[in-house]
């Protein structure tokens, strides 16, 4: 917890050194990508390819369409995440298509983000090995714990998750619950 708090302040402080200037708002992206990444345990395949109307703010849902697998589904996002979201629509006054985008007006690519978390986990002197990836674990365990300590079913919970996931087979989100 207290690392995803230093990386997360380090990319906010990052992206407002930036304020004014050409980058500002790729680097907000980036900001709130990678929220999304934590906070909803989204691919990155997924977050990029998020288009402002898969995003339901009455409901707190994004559609994920046609993801991995062709596998569709609905994921929730918290009221401090639609903040972050409202915010960011608001302030680029981003009307309809994709919801990011890059400096030449495209899709964001794998590539430019592993660039800047590697250069965020420089900054932080946090495990500069991590992988982006290794934030959509880390969400499928908190949930995990989480619902555990509500005093919910670890069985119940496996399934929910794996659905949610959008995995295929309940392995998958076993592997990341380091079960096996």
């Amino acid at each position: 917890d207290d690392e995803i708090i230093i990386l997360f302040r380090t990319m906010d402080e990052y992206k407002n050194q930036y304020k004014g200037q050409k980058y500002y708002r790729l680097y907000y992206s980036y900001c709130i990508i990678f929220r999304l990444l934590y906070a909803c345990g989204l691919r990155v395949s997924e977050v990029i390819k998020i288009n402002i109307n898969d995003i339901n703010f009455e409901e707190n849902t994004i559609s994920i369409i046609d993801s991995k697998r062709h596998i569709s589904r609905l994921v929730v996002f918290s009221n401090s995440m639609k903040k972050c979201l409202e915010d960011y629509i608001e302030l680029f006054d981003v009307k309809s298509d994709l919801l990011f985008r890059n400096m030449r007006n495209h899709i964001i690519t794998n590539k430019q983000l592993n660039k800047y978390y590697k250069l965020i986990l420089k900054k932080t002197n946090l495990n500069i090995n991590a992988h982006i990836h290794d934030l959509r674990h880390c969400f499928c365990n908190k949930a995990l714990n989480q619902m555990l300590e509500k005093g919910y079913d670890e069985n119940v919970v496996i399934v929910y998750l794996y659905k949610y996931m959008g995995h295929k087979y309940i392995t998958e989100t076993e592997y990341y619950l380091h079960f096996i």
